[in-house]
């Protein structure tokens, strides 16, 4: 019989479980996360050895966050790990003997979230942990991807003049609703910084409640990307969208309700955050998510 190990590396923590044919839990391992690409590795093969044992036969596969090309083992932008590039799969294989199999964490989980569900379909899975990511599974299976990126929406940025992000970026997804990045923004010592805010909030904070709204602003907007989806194989995160966010299939849409998420004025007209609809002769229009302006081509009517 073949020992299968599943692997989960997070931002914090390293989990293994081990089955038998069955899918029956035998045993589980968890321990910190290291950071950079010779530490997870570190990791990961040794939780592999301990749940392994001497069995004959082992298979092994590791959900890691990052762009993994596909096929290759290889792991890139893994930012919470403090990976660039690093080929784990090989790293792995040379300190135990044993390959496994990697993909992205969250493709995995959208994976058994789609096993689960009678009625199949296509499914958009929101994993918020210390990042922010999505795994998306259609009839065909899971959707990866010329790169391996397909889902990675966490450092999309939705507002200029929002807080630092990990990526170098300001505004991203991630940076709104990322625990990590809430964690860095609340401070303290909380083992669970998100719920430390949200019961902060509850009681009044004003400052936890400003970085609660930040969060719920960021999944928001992961969310709107994610039913914003393409009729083309375009990425939806590079790519032009097919809808307005206000569902309409013109190519520039409607005007939505003003305003989109990150504005707070408008350069080409008068309307500030306290007005309540944005002037008929703006030549500005929202575009979807992540709501960057564009202008109104000659002609066109929006």
């Amino acid at each position: 019989m073949t020992l299968r190990i599943g692997v989960d590396v997070g931002g914090t923590k390293i989990l293994a479980v081990s089955v038998d044919g069955d899918g029956d839990e035998i045993a589980r391992l968890r321990r910190p996360t290291g950071w950079g690409g010779d530490a997870v590795a570190d990791g990961v093969a040794a939780v592999v050895a301990d749940l392994a044992g001497a069995a004959p036969e082992v298979a092994v596969g590791v959900g890691v966050p990052g762009q993994i090309l596909p096929g290759s083992g290889v792991v890139e932008h893994a930012l919470n790990l403090g990976i660039d590039r690093y080929d784990l799969a090989e790293g792995v294989a040379a300190r135990i003997g044993i390959r496994p199999a990697i993909d992205n964490d969250v493709r995995y989980a959208a994976v058994g979230a789609q096993a689960l569900r009678p009625a199949g379909g296509s499914l958009a899975y929101l994993n918020l942990g210390t990042g922010v990511a999505a795994g998306i599974v259609d009839e065909t299976g899971p959707r990866r991807g010329g790169r391996g990126a397909a889902g990675e929406i966490g450092h999309v940025p939705i507002d200029p003049n929002g807080p630092r992000c990990r990526c170098g970026q300001r505004g991203c997804i991630e940076a709104f609703a990322g625990g990590g990045a809430v964690a860095e923004r609340w401070g303290g010592s909380a083992p669970l910084p998100v719920l430390a805010v949200f019961d902060a909030a509850d009681a009044g904070d004003e400052r936890a409640a400003g970085i609660r709204a930040d969060v719920v602003r960021g999944v928001e907007a992961a969310v709107r990307l994610l039913v914003s989806r393409p009729t083309s194989t375009r990425s939806p995160w590079a790519g032009a969208y097919p809808r307005s966010p206000t569902g309409s299939s013109s190519r520039c849409g409607p005007r939505s309700p003003h305003p989109p998420a990150h504005l707070r004025s408008c350069g080409r007209c008068a309307w500030t955050s306290g007005s309540s609809s944005r002037p008929a002769t703006c030549p500005w229009v929202p575009w979807a998510p992540p709501f960057r302006p564009r202008r109104a081509e000659a002609g066109a009517r929006c």
